[in-house]
């Protein structure tokens, strides 16, 4: 990104780390675009944009409920076309992370912030996929992994 494509304030808050894109982008394929979306909201409110966060979290959210839809659509013996699918929902988050936050956060680490730690970027990614996860099977929305099969008992496991 050149340098004149920087906005010319500075940033509110250097002492608090901000998520980078590709942070971004690694919650997003480990948990989904929410989890994206929560690391994307954590930089909002620590660049003082709290108002961009609700709209963050709704893009986000149309995101996963679209490719949930959009998953469902998808015929048992074309499993492929689902690695498509989380291709896409990462070059989306990509695209957003870098259109809402990309300069604030070259800009941040221009005048000496830090970026978070991926870490907790994994972390953050890997919870929010389990409790989504957690979300879709009480809806009945997916099988439990692991669960019982129909037709199976308890004493039939035994």
């Amino acid at each position: 990104m050149p340098p004149t494509d920087l906005p010319s304030h500075r940033t509110n808050n250097l002492e608090e780390p901000l998520y980078s894109v590709w942070a971004v982008v690694l919650a997003t394929f480990l948990g989904s675009p929410l989890a994206g979306g929560v690391l994307l909201s954590m930089n909002c409110r620590r660049l003082s944009q709290p108002r961009a966060i609700r709209d963050v979290f709704l893009w986000t959210g149309m995101l996963t409920l679209g490719s949930l839809l959009l998953s469902r659509l998808i015929p048992q013996e074309q499993r492929m076309l689902e690695a498509l699918l989380v291709g896409l929902q990462v070059f989306v988050m990509y695209f957003l992370a870098t259109r809402l936050q990309g300069r604030a956060i070259a800009l941040h680490v221009q005048q000496g912030g830090e970026l978070a730690s991926y870490w907790s970027a994994i972390a953050i990614g890997i919870v929010c996929g389990i409790v989504l996860l957690w979300v879709l099977v009480g809806l009945g929305l997916v099988a439990a992994p692991g669960g019982v099969m129909e037709g199976e008992g308890p004493q039939d496991l035994l």
